[in-house]
Order: structure tokens, then sequence, then C-alpha cells
């Protein structure tokens, strides 16, 4: 959990029905990679463990040798994002050039866009990220309320 790896997202062209070019990056930074060969290691102790192993023909996905090596260009065939990819408009301060959403979820240089989703997230959280849209959409209704006075119905 809490990938450090940092991908793109871009526009592939000026036609909004035109899907984005999106690069996950998956698995680039060190910490990744170490978190992922620990993993993987935890996972073939499991299945070379005699409880598992007496009731299995044997593994059908498996790297040629335990070397990091082997494990890692095994993960590398298969990995993929499951697409609950965040931060791309990622909120915080306004002295963070990184950040293109301010703590009222205001994007900056368009005026009157807001942004009130998964994507807003500066990190990606260690839980199923249902949770955090939840939040933000929790925390924008009581920005709104406070921003244009409205109050709250009982019902």
């Amino acid at each position: 959990m809490n990938p450090q790896s940092r991908g793109t997202e871009t526009l592939a062209a000026s036609n909004p029905n035109d899907a984005p070019i999106c690069d996950p990056n998956i698995l680039s930074p060190p910490f990744d990679k170490v978190n992922i060969l620990t993993m993987a290691r935890k996972v073939m102790g499991v299945i070379e463990s005699p409880a598992i192993k007496k009731n299995t023909i044997g593994p059908t996905y498996y790297p040629k040798s335990d070397s990091d090596r082997d494990i890692y260009e095994t993960i590398m065939e298969s990995v993929a994002s499951i697409f609950h990819i965040s931060g791309t408009c990622k909120i915080g301060t306004q002295d963070d050039d990184s950040v293109v959403v301010d703590n009222k979820f205001k994007f900056k240089g368009i005026e009157g866009l807001r942004v009130v989703d998964l994507s807003v997230l500066p990190l990606k959280p260690s839980c199923h990220p249902v949770s955090w849209a939840y939040l933000a959409g929790w925390t924008r209704a009581e920005t709104l309320i406070k921003e244009y006075g409205y109050t709250r119905s009982e019902s």
C-alpha cells in the first residue's frame, strides 16, 4: 500500500471526447520496488508452505528463480493499475507548485471551476478510496454552506 509512484495524465487532443493519455509510472521509485518484492516473497512463502504445497499441483505463474531480478520481471509482465488513480488535480497550499486546486476546491486559472473527486487527493489512501470520495464531497459541501450562507436542512 501507499505507492510512491507519480505518473502523468495528459490531454490527447483538444476534443474533450478523446480519452486522455494516462501513464501511472507504476513501480518507478525504489520504495515501490522494494515493497512489491517484499510482498511477492511473502506470497511465494505461503505458496511454498507445506500446508498449501501438499494440496496443489504447482503455481501457474511463477518467476524462473527466487532472485530479485526474476521476481521483478515476472511482476512487471502482469502489473497494472486498477485505475484508482488520484492526485491529478492535487489540492493543497498556494505555495506548492504541484497544487492546482485550493482549499475551497477552486481550480487555479479557471474561474468558476471546482474539482471535488478523488483527483484532489495528494496521496493514495491505504483503504478503499470511496471513503475519501465521501470525505471530499462532505468537505466541499461544508465550504459551500459557509461560502454562500446556506443552511442545512434537517430532513
